[in-house]
């Protein structure tokens, strides 16, 4: 029997069949979508390699954060030398949105206590703390009272404000424009900001500067991890945001090889200016005064310089430079990278302390973000000294050092290869840079080796490699390679020394110049004992002091004078007469020096700055002008007006000083007239102390030859200012100073006040005071309490931080 259906029922069957089949599709759906809900939530229930403001504890990283309905773990790995410590409190928290949440447990590490770093330098270890309600927004880790790190964030973590964001065109790859509360960064410049319109995620600014300078700013909303933005009328840049702590790789090469100023023939200026932001966020110890360390074509030490910051945080820098030089930036203990800036640009500096950003915008400020981004490629460039090396390989030759520096140096050129081979676009500046700074610093290294007695100038894969690799061709720009100079001083230094000769006799050297310069004829043997002297000196002074009677001296002493060399040597010298002999010591060191590097370098230039140095370095060392017939020598090697202009300006100052009656410092000046009233150290300390009753008396023990003194010198008013509610006398004790340069060094460096005293004694008075205060090395500082009796403490005055703790904790009377 056949059934026949009205067509309404077909059509209801038909209905019904694709409600069934869509409800199927529907509840597949719905658990695809679960599962993938699920399995996006259990990725985000764990952070790999989140990022953070790590610049805020260098010893510290965070590789994972693990959440889970018990607890927050937080995996680390602890990088610092080898058996030094990192400590995490008891009392660290996680901080999100105003609340703490404790430590719960660890695993590697005991809260208080120290962890010391294996051989390695590098350790793991876990805490984890109570649990965080969200696992998606960022959150603080802090250590009451002491250090953070701020806005721990996962990867690819994008904030739903605008506030606090930073933007880079996308196209260029250039940082753009960053956003801040009542502020805007746009054009390398600060501008004050006010919101005039919002359009759910759609904002607009009226931003000016002082001087009538504005803008408008319009910042299209979010989409696809985009915003485009536009200045005025101009066309809208299409901008990503910076999630990273500093500026990730360029979208497209660069192969630009020049720089702008590569030759030095004026000092131009480069304006720096920036913003240490968010400094509330730094650690307790830290002032949040930013820091920039760079060295000059006139010095071979580093300089500093610490820019004015306003209550905001922000600073401007009109900082002189004759060519690109390289610098590195930090705020007080936290050392955020290295960089370079250019004369005649504009640089805008940010640090912000809550994201950990750390971002550079300016003209053509690529490879100034590339150096900070790749710190870590900069950081490993690293070679260990030859002690270090010798503490491990026992018995360690020049021979073996080369071997080890050779391996090193080829070791990291094939790492750099690689790593440019991950970063496709980092600019052919930023490689030449990283090469050239490799052999530099092998270069450094192999310099500062003599010094250890490695005898490697024997080595001639030494000579060869500081020779025609390092100082044949000299890198240009050469400030942006400033340890070239080093190497340059150490080689040099070393020339006139035969392997194993610690010492020279600098007679030598003035016969050696006269010789050359054909003012006194040598026969060749002549010429050969003047070669080998310095050999056979440096081993007569060495076995001299092994000996221990004056017999046994005296003995030796007669042997050496007998020997062919010193005999024929000492014939030589009897050809010139003692006034010509004067004369020529005034001016053969340098005279040689510079002969030897012309002829090493073929680059003219440097050669005139390296002498430029080594006199800038001889008139600090002695605080007073130049010899006549040295200044003359100078006016006619140096070419560089520059360079020339530098030394003369520097002969200049000490010139006046030498000329005018030093009237400023002379009520800080004393003497004491001991006699016979007086007998050893410590009754002359007495006399010194007893007019200084009822204060506390600080004491620093230096001398004009000593370059880490007048460092230290050079901050005495910032010392004098910071200790002003402390009442406390400063007494300066000089060792071994010539009387010009002693008040020469006093004038320069302003060390002038109320309670400072300076004593120049006689050598033998000063030396038995040392000895009562127990002197071994410059500048040594010392404390006197208020009843002029010495406290059996450390102290230094150049740790401030150490000394007004120190202060504090002996009750030092306040005025």
């Amino acid at each position: 029997m056949c059934k026949i259906v009205a067509p309404q029922n077909i059509s209801y069957l038909r209905t019904h069949t694709r409600f069934n089949t869509m409800k199927r599709f529907l509840l597949l759906l719905a658990v695809m979508l679960l599962a993938v809900s699920l399995c996006t939530l259990a990725r985000e229930r764990e952070w790999v390699n989140p990022i953070a403001n790590y610049k805020l504890s260098s010893t510290l990283a965070i590789e994972r954060v693990v959440f889970a309905d018990t607890a927050t773990t937080l995996y680390f790995h602890s990088k610092s030398k080898p058996h030094w410590w990192v400590k995490i409190a008891p009392n660290t928290v996680l901080r999100y949105k105003g609340k703490d949440y404790p430590i719960r447990s660890s695993e590697g590490i005991t809260p208080g206590v120290e962890l010391y770093m294996p051989d390695s330098g590098e350790t793991d270890f876990s805490v984890s703390f109570s649990p965080l309600p969200d696992n998606n927004q960022p959150f603080d880790l802090i250590e009451p009272g002491g250090w953070r790190i701020s806005s721990v964030r996962k990867q690819d973590y994008a904030s739903d404000q605008l506030l606090d964001t930073y933007w880079r065109n996308m196209q260029t790859g250039d940082w753009y424009i960053g956003f801040a509360d009542g502020h805007i960064i746009y054009d390398s410049k600060l501008w004050r900001a006010v919101q005039t319109e919002t359009k759910k995620d759609a904002y607009t600014f009226s931003i000016e500067r002082e001087g009538g300078e504005s803008h408008r700013v319009t910042v299209g909303p979010y989409k696809k991890g985009v915003r485009r933005i536009a200045i005025d009328d101009q066309t809208a840049v299409a901008c990503e945001a910076i999630n990273t702590n500093e500026l990730g790789d360029y979208p497209k090469p660069d192969e630009t090889t020049l720089w702008n100023k590569a030759a030095i023939t004026h000092i131009d200026t480069a304006y720096i200016c920036g913003w240490v932001k968010n400094t509330e966020l730094l650690n307790a110890q830290s002032s949040g005064s930013l820091i920039l360390y760079y060295n000059t074509v006139f010095s071979r030490s580093q300089q500093n310089i610490t820019p004015a910051i306003d209550s905001l945080g922000y600073f401007e820098i009109k900082m002189p430079l004759p060519s690109v030089s390289q610098f590195f930036l930090g705020v007080r203990d936290f050392m955020f990278g290295m960089t370079i800036f250019e004369p005649g640009k504009h640089y805008f500096l940010l640090f912000d302390m809550k994201t950990g950003h750390n971002l550079i915008m300016g003209d053509d400020a690529r490879v100034q973000n590339e150096l900070l981004a790749q710190h870590e490629m900069v950081e490993d460039i690293r070679f260990a000294p030859f002690y270090m090396q010798q503490e491990e390989t026992e018995q360690l030759s020049g021979e073996g050092y080369m071997d080890y520096i050779q391996t090193m140096f080829s070791n990291i050129q094939k790492s750099l290869e690689q790593r440019f081979q991950k970063h496709p676009t980092l600019s052919a500046r930023f490689r030449e840079y990283m090469r050239v700074n490799t052999l530099v610093t092998a270069g450094v290294y192999l310099g500062q080796s003599n010094y250890d007695k490695s005898n490697i100038m024997s080595n001639e894969r030494y000579r060869h490699f500081m020779e025609d690799s390092c100082l044949a061709r000299t890198p240009r720009p050469f400030m942006l390679y400033p340890s070239i100079f080093q190497i340059a001083y150490d080689h040099t230094g070393w020339a006139e020394r035969q392997a194993g000769a610690q010492i020279i006799d600098c007679e030598a050297g003035v016969l050696k110049y006269l010789v050359r310069k054909g003012k006194v004829t040598a026969t060749e043997e002549e010429r050969t004992a003047l070669k080998h002297y310095n050999a056979a000196f440096a081993d007569y002074v060495l076995k001299s002091g092994e000996l221990k009677t004056n017999q046994q001296r005296d003995s030796l002493h007669a042997e050496f004078e007998a020997s062919p060399t010193v005999v024929t040597f000492r014939k030589l010298a009897a050809k010139v007469d003692s006034t010509e002999m004067a004369e020529a010591y005034v001016v053969a060191d340098f005279e040689n020096t510079d002969y030897f590097i012309r002829t090493l370098c073929s680059d003219r230039e440097f050669c005139d700055f390296f002498d430029a140095q080594m006199m800038l370095d001889h008139i600090n060392n002695t605080q007073e002008p130049l010899h006549p017939l040295l200044e003359a020598c100078v006016r006619k090697t140096i070419s560089n007006p520059v360079a020339l202009e530098g030394v003369l300006a520097e002969n200049q100052k000490y010139i006046e000083l030498r000329n005018g009656r030093h009237e400023q410092i002379q009520k800080n000046l004393k003497t004491l007239d001991f006699g016979s009233n007086a007998h050893g150290g410590r009754q002359m300390l007495e006399e010194i102390m007893r007019p200084l009753r009822g204060k506390m008396v600080l004491v620093d023990v230096w001398g004009t030859w000593c370059g880490p003194c007048r460092e230290a010198l050079k901050h005495c008013q910032e010392l004098y200012e910071t200790l002003a509610d402390y009442d406390i006398a400063y007494v300066y004790l000089a060792n071994n100073s010539a009387d010009e340069a002693w008040k020469n060094v006093i004038e320069s460096y302003n060390i002038v006040g109320e309670n400072v005293h300076h004593y120049n004694l006689p050598a033998n008075q000063q030396q038995e005071i040392e000895s009562a205060l127990n002197v071994k090395s410059y500048p040594a500082y010392r404390l006197f309490d208020r009843e002029g009796n010495l406290l059996d403490v450390e102290v230094d005055a150049r740790q401030v931080t150490g000394l007004i703790n120190l202060l504090n904790a002996l009750g030092a009377k306040r005025k």
